[in-house]
């Protein structure tokens, strides 16, 4: 059996996303990641953050939020640029940054 994948249209463009495939379980959690927003020297902290299966996938996941958030700051006619995402293990380790402007197509 072949694992599940995703299909998506961009653009015009077909993106396909395929999972990895991992077994989690009490001895063997999934990740926690967290998404603080970085907004110049202020930081503020997600405080629950959340399991998905790896910082891939916690990328994916901040894209999709940071165009969420996005849409409603142009929709209130709010500045939309300087903010990021520092996407954290449960440790505090930074796996991955993310500023909003980067996920806009402002062709």
């Amino acid at each position: 059996m072949h694992p599940p994948h995703f299909e998506a249209y961009v653009s015009g463009r077909k993106l396909l996303w395929k999972p990895e495939v991992r077994t989690y379980s009490r001895k063997n959690p999934m990740p926690r990641f967290y998404f603080h927003i970085r907004r110049g020297d202020e930081v503020t902290q997600d405080p629950e953050g959340s399991e998905l299966a790896s910082a891939a996938q916690a990328r994916q996941e901040a894209i999709l939020s940071a165009r969420e958030i996005l849409s409603q700051r142009v929709l209130n006619g709010e500045p939309i640029d300087g903010d990021a995402f520092e996407i954290t293990r449960a440790d505090g380790t930074i796996v991955s940054t993310l500023s909003f402007r980067s996920v806009l197509d402002l062709r």
